[in-house]
């Protein structure tokens, strides 16, 4: 079945192709999780800069964060010569080697929101994971007074890839405090499993005074689990400003929220692989969007 959505993915990417002009590049998105509200203010600032440049960028990917899926995504984009490749690196171990058939290929890469050297990529935009990390631990010292033990809630880890490196910067920022981590719960990034795993963990672990979440739907789980059953006494750290997520923010639900800005991400992606293929020599291969931590006290104004 997915060979299947692999061909009807190639079929589509290149009927798209001879219904645009041929002086217009097209770009491929490869989405981990279609539909994610993160993602669809990043797809924002891709038509922002396709409007901008005239070129034409289409996304495809998974609704649920499956590599498999991902990855013939990335083959069917490559198979139909699309003119640049956009894409997270979540997990380099199984992610590499397709952009890397990319780059083989002639097909310019540039990794956005997460990345890793190693994809044979020219360029990266997106967040710095272990400053964003190292902020959310931030916030969660302050929320606790710097006791606690701490629940984490994850899409995945153990890849090396942006979660990882995010909990590193995180568990560096408590070290040297009277803080733990003592569960690390996997979500896929799934809402409902989120609020699944939170409603199991502060059971199982009643100890827990903190969850950090690693994806905008585990701290969306995690602060309805703690509003629903008046759990004050948990501080939920997380990413992200989807409109429910400050919600949670501005009733207390959740304490903090590290901001990235995926739109610029999309913008400036797109922007990179039209200097590339106008033979450009990019000034910055890295260019980082940066974070803000948004709390109850600048929820309103951070904008």
């Amino acid at each position: 079945m997915k060979k299947v959505i692999a061909l009807v993915l190639v079929l589509i990417l290149a009927l798209g192709a001879c219904a645009l002009a041929e002086t217009t590049r097209r770009y491929t998105f490869v989405c981990p999780l279609v539909g994610n509200e993160y993602f669809a203010l990043f797809m924002d600032g891709v038509k922002e800069a396709d409007e901008e440049f005239g070129c034409d960028t289409q996304m495809v990917g998974s609704t649920t964060a499956d590599q498999e899926e991902m990855l013939d995504a990335l083959a069917a984009a490559v198979a139909a010569k699309v003119d640049g490749i956009l894409m997270p690196v979540h997990w380099p171990d199984t992610q590499n080697a397709g952009l890397l058939a990319a780059k083989e290929a002639g097909i310019p890469v540039v990794t956005v929101d997460a990345d890793d050297e190693g994809s044979g990529r020219l360029a990266f935009a997106g967040t710095n994971p272990y400053e964003a990390g190292y902020k959310a631990g931030e916030a969660m010292v302050e929320g606790t007074g710097g006791t606690a033990k701490i629940a984490v809630l994850t899409s995945g880890v153990g890849s090396g890839g942006k979660l990882d490196q995010e909990l590193d910067g995180f568990n560096d920022a408590i070290k040297d405090y009277d803080m733990e981590v003592v569960t690390i719960e996997e979500t896929t990034g799934d809402l409902l499993k989120a609020v699944e795993k939170t409603q199991a963990l502060v059971l199982a672990y009643p100890e827990v005074n903190g969850i950090y979440c690693l994806t905008t739907y585990d701290i969306q789980g995690a602060a309805k689990v703690v509003q629903e059953n008046g759990l004050d006494n948990i501080c939920v750290v997380g990413y992200d400003d989807g409109e429910e997520t400050l919600n949670y923010i501005r009733s207390g639900a959740a304490y903090a929220t590290i901001v990235q800005d995926p739109k610029m991400m999309g913008y400036i992606g797109v922007k990179l692989l039209e200097q590339i293929n106008n033979g450009e020599t990019l000034e910055e291969t890295n260019i980082d969007t940066g974070t803000i931590t948004v709390t109850k006290e600048n929820v309103d104004s951070y904008k």
